[in-house]
């Protein structure tokens, strides 16, 4: 459905149901580094936690452009991210090459 006056998509999912009126919804996309870690791994090295009483989720550990690091769960990372093909990488080289040169 569309809210009035915004032009915006507000979606069916739950989680968007309760989006404020002066809230409007945004998309995005960066690349970022990631690696398979579960998340006691994670907050035992990255974060020096003691986790010897808590159980752990699967997971992958982010690394920002930025440099920030962080954890995502299995599901939400690998609903938002896929892995970069060698022709994409390739492609993302020459354009980054372009703009260094102009």
């Amino acid at each position: 459905m569309n809210m009035a006056g915004t032009g915006c998509y507000r979606p069916k999912q739950e989680s968007y149901t309760k989006v404020e009126p002066a809230e409007d919804l945004y998309v995005g996309s960066k690349i970022i580094k990631g690696v398979e870690m579960d998340e006691c791994s994670f907050l035992r090295i990255f974060k020096h936690e003691d986790v010897s009483n808590r159980e752990t989720r699967q997971g992958y550990k982010v690394t920002y452009p930025d440099g920030y690091v962080s954890w995502s769960p299995k599901h939400t990372f690998e609903t938002a991210y896929r892995r970069i093909t060698v022709d994409e990488f390739d492609l993302l080289i020459g354009i980054t090459k372009l703009k260094s040169s102009s």
